[in-house]
């Protein structure tokens, strides 16, 4: 993820590691002069155009208590076109579903005080199909009958691929339009 960001950008990032010595990141970013550089020139993420498409201005809501993903996928989500609502825990996140018109959920597993299992299972009692993406960093290790009568519909492994957020949204919107 930390790449996407870097690259989509136009820096750089290096990895120097030594055995006994440590590990050195080395990001650079290209000069730009304030004065005459303005935030509107800045590069940006361009989603490819079929995830535009594939919006149709739902809204999704991103609980994560780490703010570094939360801004990530608001931004990609964002870039192509969805609403976008978040949440810095599950409790929020539940008051912000009650709140809002919500599509589609995204939310991490391992948060305190309310974990995903928990966010998915209220967020399903409240509208059952409302579709439901666990985002977790232990997701390639979880089976699907580790996620039966939870409320998650789809998984979502940390660090996740562009690309594989938006095979989870046309999975979602599919269920969406079934209804």
């Amino acid at each position: 993820m930390v790449k996407i960001l870097i690259t989509k950008r136009q820096g750089d990032i290096a990895v120097k590691s030594q055995l006994g010595t440590g590990t050195k990141f080395i990001i650079t970013f290209p000069k730009i002069n304030i004065e005459t550089e303005s935030l509107t020139n800045a590069p940006q993420m361009t989603p490819q155009p079929e995830h535009k498409i594939l919006s149709e201005q739902l809204s999704v809501l991103i609980i994560d208590d780490e703010e570094e993903i939360r801004i990530l996928l608001a931004e990609i989500l964002r870039e192509a076109d969805y609403n976008v609502v978040l949440a810095g825990d599950g409790r929020e996140g539940i008051e912000k579903f009650k709140s809002n018109k919500i599509d589609i959920v995204f939310t991490d597993l391992g948060m305190p005080e309310m974990n995903g299992w928990q966010v998915a299972k209220t967020i399903k009692g409240l509208n059952s199909l409302v579709p439901v993406i666990l985002i977790s960093g232990w997701g390639r290790d979880l089976k699907d009958q580790d996620i039966t009568n939870t409320g998650v519909d789809f998984l979502a492994s940390k660090p996740f691929h562009i690309d594989e957020i938006f095979q989870l949204l046309i999975q979602a919107k599919q269920r969406i339009q079934k209804r």
